[in-house]
């Protein structure tokens, strides 16, 4: 906790916002191009949806790059026409206009798959409204964040659903073996002491259910 690399990890979570990053992707219809108020103000409402959210933060997207090629310019007023004048290979990570789709970025804390995965979904709520807002558009999120949370998560519950049904296999079998429930309940203790000790050891160490502690 107190080596250098945490502490600047701490620093990056706290002024940026996070030290990993989550993407939303918009695509537009083809009547649109993308120059137009409509794909401006779907970016805009995404800027305004991670805004509002507490935990990812620090939006970022084409219009970004055209305010600041705007005197005075800000967010909520740029318009995508004035970033015509920046190569395009240099807007490749923002936006393609050849397929039609925007990227917004955003800053994720490290805090964990357990806590990620519930805002991820309320993310995902609030861009099924736009979806209704902006018709013909649609808005989906993913990014290395959001993807390794789900992942991890994904091993959690399989490992914890594999211990479940291992323990149901291993009482059936010791009641078949020993022709009694009582002796296939008793066989319960000596297979759940060690699940029981290593999570106690956890709670006593004020430690999450990390991914190696999940395995372990």
């Amino acid at each position: 906790p107190d080596s250098e690399t945490v502490r600047i990890t701490d620093l990056c979570d706290e002024v940026l916002g996070g030290s990993l990053t989550a993407q939303v992707v918009v695509d537009w219809p083809a009547e649109f191009s993308e120059d137009s108020p409509q794909v401006a103000d779907a970016l805009r409402d995404v800027h305004r949806m991670f805004a509002d959210d507490s935990l990812l933060r620090g939006p970022f997207s084409a219009l970004n790059v055209a305010a600041e090629l705007t005197r005075n310019g800000s967010v909520e007023t740029a318009s995508l026409r004035s970033i015509v004048r920046v190569p395009p290979k240099k807007l490749n990570r923002l936006l393609r206009p050849d397929l039609r789709r925007a990227v917004v970025i955003t800053h994720v804390p490290d805090v964990g798959a357990a806590r990620l995965i519930p805002v991820f979904a309320e993310v995902e709520r609030r861009l099924q409204t736009l979806d209704e807002r902006h018709p013909g558009f649609t808005f989906e999120l993913t990014g290395p964040a959001v993807v390794a949370a789900r992942n991890v998560n994904q091993i959690i519950e399989d490992s914890a659903n594999s211990l479940l049904l291992s323990s149901v296999v291993i009482v059936a079998t010791m009641m078949v073996a020993f022709r009694s429930v009582r002796l296939g309940l008793i066989g319960l203790i000596p297979t759940l002491f060690p699940l029981a000790a290593i999570a106690a050891g956890l709670v006593g160490l004020g430690e999450p259910l990390r991914l190696a502690g999940a395995m372990t």
